[in-house]
């Protein structure tokens, strides 16, 4: 097709059959020239293609089922090639992006996070990221002694091999950092790099007193080697909490908060808009409409927002509640609705986001709509 549209290429018996892949697709290729392509066969069955403007495009393709799909990706930059390599259990996706870092001309190779999440502090959803996890993977135990574990005591904690610096006054030692309820200890003065003292913050069951254990994570609040994005605003999840954007410095930004697992990166909002209502057998073109509720069969998803448009739009309440001192929220399945509030159009469309960087998988997106006039 030139660059200008895509065909698949299937053999049965000595016949040579090829479909259009993009007819339905238009309007992402019209005037414009793919340059670049590659394809991920696991886990999602996915084609790439960069076209000659920067933009990514995406085909879900599965041609036993007749499946196909396209979607538009972009980023603060233009995609300019992508390739994709087996990794494991998986086809990794790498693209070369040209962005404008700090008043230069840059250019980067990504990899595209794995989308198979379990747990969700561990779903990377910003673009060119910087991740830390602070759990420790390896032999070294740490205990914590003292006359009293209830919440405001002090506590000494002991390390089994130099740890500690005096940079970590401030930041947290949790131990059982996985569980439902971390036991966080804020370390409030340095001794050696085996000993210091900490404030507890979270009360410390009797499994975890004076006894040493491997379960245990740094929580930091200052982070470093963010010097690709020197001077950019990043959007941050800590722990599995969306915590806003924060401005890249010296390669370094801070949070307010200690976090065990952080992402830090340029946002991304992915967005699903449906087309005009249409229905068989029904003239409805030119009556007037109004979206009054939306629906989606959710897979794993926290953090959506849905409205009529891009400009009216609310937070679809799903997010369980959480207290104070609990792991983030976990992803919602099933039948998910939310109301929303609609003028009277002609489309009746519905539009659903992605704000916050927290995972969205999705099987079905529906909406109730209201006709009116004759």
């Amino acid at each position: 097709n030139k660059g200008q549209g895509v065909r698949d290429l299937s053999l049965n018996g000595d016949t040579l059959a090829s479909a259009d892949l993009s007819v339905m697709a238009g309007h992402l290729v019209d005037g414009l020239t793919i340059v670049d392509s590659a394809y991920a066969a696991v886990p999602y069955s996915l084609a790439w293609f960069v076209r000659d403007d920067g933009v990514l495009l995406s085909l879900t393709y599965h041609r036993a089922h007749e499946v196909w799909a396209w979607a538009r990706h972009t980023t603060d930059g233009l995609f300019e090639s992508v390739a994709c390599v087996p990794e494991s259990d998986e086809d990794a996706t790498y693209v070369v992006v040209k962005r404008t870092v700090n008043g230069s001309s840059v250019r980067y190779v990504e990899r595209f996070a794995t989308r198979r999440v379990g747990d969700v502090r561990e779903g990377v959803f910003v673009d060119s990221s910087l991740s830390f996890d602070g759990r420790n993977t390896g032999a070294t135990t740490m205990t914590a002694s003292g006359a009293s574990y209830a919440a405001g005591a002090t506590v000494t904690v002991t390390a089994s091999t130099s740890t500690f610096v005096s940079g970590d006054v401030g930041d947290w030692i949790v131990l059982d950092p996985d569980g439902t309820t971390p036991i966080r200890l804020q370390v409030t003065a340095y001794t050696s790099g085996t000993v210091v003292s900490a404030e507890v913050l979270t009360p410390v069951p009797v499994a975890y007193r004076a006894t040493a254990t491997t379960n245990w994570a740094w929580a930091r609040n200052s982070f470093s080697g963010a010097d690709h994005l020197e001077g950019e605003t990043v959007t941050v999840l800590a722990d599995g909490f969306s915590v806003g954007t924060k401005t890249v410095a010296s390669g370094a930004f801070s949070l307010t908060t200690p976090a065990v697992i952080i992402h830090a990166g340029l946002a991304v909002e992915p967005e699903i808009e449906t087309l005009d209502l249409a229905v068989p057998n029904a003239e409805l073109r030119s009556r007037v409409k109004a979206v009054s509720k939306v629906g989606f069969e959710a897979v794993a998803v926290r953090g959506i927002w849905v409205g009529e448009d891009a400009d009216h739009l609310v937070e679809a309440q799903i997010r369980p509640i959480s207290g104070a001192f609990s792991g983030p929220p976990g992803t919602t399945s099933g039948l998910v609705e939310a109301f929303v509030k609609s003028s009277w159009n002609t489309g009746g469309r519905a539009v659903l986001r992605v704000v916050d960087p927290l995972p969205c998988s999705l099987s079905t997106f529906i909406r109730t709509v209201e006709v009116g006039g004759a």
